[in-house]
């Protein structure tokens, strides 16, 4: 969904129900839906809102999939492309993290909620807090039963630290 700067003319609240591209190296599960609110000053658009979508995971430690719900609440300021025009670098200050840029008088919503998707979505996702992983010897799941497998020995290249530690 794009929007045409010059046409705001009042605030806007719009309800909002993108599908969300695998593109994105994500794997929906659900459309992105949530709420926009969009005013606009001059040429500064003013974005607030929130987004939620249902994802498909990889936990991270045991390797199964599982589906989480990525929740995005978002404050942004739009500015013209052609406010930087001639600047050949632009130094960003500490309340310029949420700042955008748009061209050719549109915005393109869906790019923006994407990125607030992205930008909250799990780095390290997990299924659960205490999930166990796998067994690193024998590759079984210890979310689902225990293995008997030996804790792995020393490196016998590494052998010889176990003897400093003794002597002090």
């Amino acid at each position: 969904m794009k929007i045409t700067v010059s046409e705001i003319e009042a605030p806007l609240s719009l309800p909002v129900s993108e599908p969300v591209g695998e593109d994105s190296g994500l794997i929906p599960l659900t459309p992105a839906t949530g709420r926009i609110d969009i005013t606009r000053t001059g040429p500064e658009v003013h974005i607030t809102g929130h987004v939620e979508v249902t994802i498909r995971q990889v936990c991270s430690r045991c390797l199964d999939d599982f589906s989480q719900t990525v929740h995005s609440e978002f404050d942004l300021l739009y500015l013209p492309a052609e406010a930087l025009r001639g600047e050949t670098s632009h130094e960003l200050h500490r309340d310029e993290g949420t700042v955008g840029f748009y061209r050719n008088d549109q915005i393109d919503i869906s790019d923006i909620l994407r990125e607030q998707i992205l930008l909250n979505t799990p780095m390290k996702p997990l299924c659960s807090e205490n999930c166990s992983g796998i067994c690193p010897t024998c590759g079984k799941n210890l979310n689902e039963d225990s293995c008997n497998c030996m804790p792995q020995t020393i490196d016998s290249r590494f052998q010889i630290l176990k003897t400093l530690r003794k002597e002090h």
